[in-house]
């Protein structure tokens, strides 16, 4: 499915920073936080939701980002 992602001036800059950071693309970037806030959010109320603490902070299974991060790679010929 294609959309598009508006962001303000300081979301934009920085989902860039982090993206070049991780060596991928802000497309990818993009993708690694929505499947990460799906699989945190599957079955939760949104009030729940926003009385979690943020992603790191214990509730994301260990390597998830890692692992998402090297698929990005992966995915763009860089690894």
């Amino acid at each position: 499915m294609a959309m598009n992602l508006r962001l303000d001036d300081d979301g934009a800059a920085s989902l860039r920073r982090a993206a070049a950071k991780a060596g991928i693309s802000m497309q990818q970037a993009a993708r690694i936080a929505i499947h990460e806030w799906v699989a945190r959010s599957e079955g939760v109320t949104m009030s729940q939701l926003m009385a979690r603490p943020p992603l790191g902070g214990g509730r994301v299974p260990p390597g998830t980002a890692a692992r998402m991060l090297r698929e990005g790679r992966l995915e763009s010929g860089r690894e």
